[in-house]
């Protein structure tokens, strides 16, 4: 005998097709890592702390990137949002059993040492890393940039303005200034009726409106997953 299927079950069946369909036939367009076909090992890593732009530029300042290239639109970036960024880039080259990382206090100081030494002499932002890699004797250079970094208004089921972060990151090999490998995470957290496309990201967040640090943070291990293996 052929069991009947009401109504209301053959609609909870098509949806929960379709979600499965959204949530492993898409993917987030949210983060763009980059990174060259060509292999490179190294071992010596440094880390430039990341940069608040929006401190250095203002807000609403449209600015070109001076290792990508690319125009950016800087917005409020929330105290403290460098030292986060910086701290979980430090963790995880820490965490990587093959390669050394010099400590950030040093990048620093190199830094007030190229420029001691240069005598005033302008150089662009890729020459002075490269510089500052050269006194570290690092083979690569980490860097990164903020461009906004905007926390909820509200709570995790109920905001009047959601999260909104943007940033960038690079590893710069020390040899030649070249950009090995670089990701962006740019996205505004949006409610799924807003963005039924991004139903994966949706689900991984359990249905809340999270906080610019929990959304900076997935972002940065999502950019991460690219990052050079040796």
């Amino acid at each position: 005998m052929i069991d009947k299927l009401r109504p209301s079950k053959i609609i909870r069946r098509c949806v929960i097709l379709i979600m499965v369909f959204f949530v492993f036939g898409c993917k987030s367009k949210v983060v763009s890592p980059e990174k060259t076909a060509e292999s490179y090992h190294f071992k010596r890593v440094a880390i430039v702390p990341f940069q608040n732009m929006t401190e250095k530029y203002g807000e609403k300042v449209t600015i070109r990137g001076g290792i990508s290239g690319r125009f950016y639109t800087t917005d409020k970036v929330a105290e403290g949002a460098d030292y986060l960024l910086t701290g979980r880039m430090t963790t995880y080259i820490q965490g990587r059993k093959n390669l050394e990382l010099i400590p950030v206090s040093q990048t620093e100081g190199a830094f007030s040492g190229v420029l001691s030494k240069e005598g005033g002499k302008e150089l662009s932002e890729l020459e002075m890393i490269v510089r500052v890699g050269q006194e570290l004797g690092a083979e690569a250079v980490v860097v990164g940039k903020i461009y906004r970094f905007i926390d909820r208004d509200g709570t995790d089921y109920s905001v009047r303005s959601s999260a909104s972060v943007a940033f960038d990151v690079f590893l710069i090999r020390v040899e030649d200034g070249r950009v090995i490998w670089s990701g962006r995470f740019d996205e505004s957290q949006r409610s799924l009726t807003e963005n039924l496309f991004d139903i994966g990201t949706f689900m991984k967040r359990r249905g809340r409106w999270v906080t610019a640090e929990e959304m900076a943070i997935d972002g940065l291990n999502d950019l991460l997953e690219t990052f050079p293996a040796q």
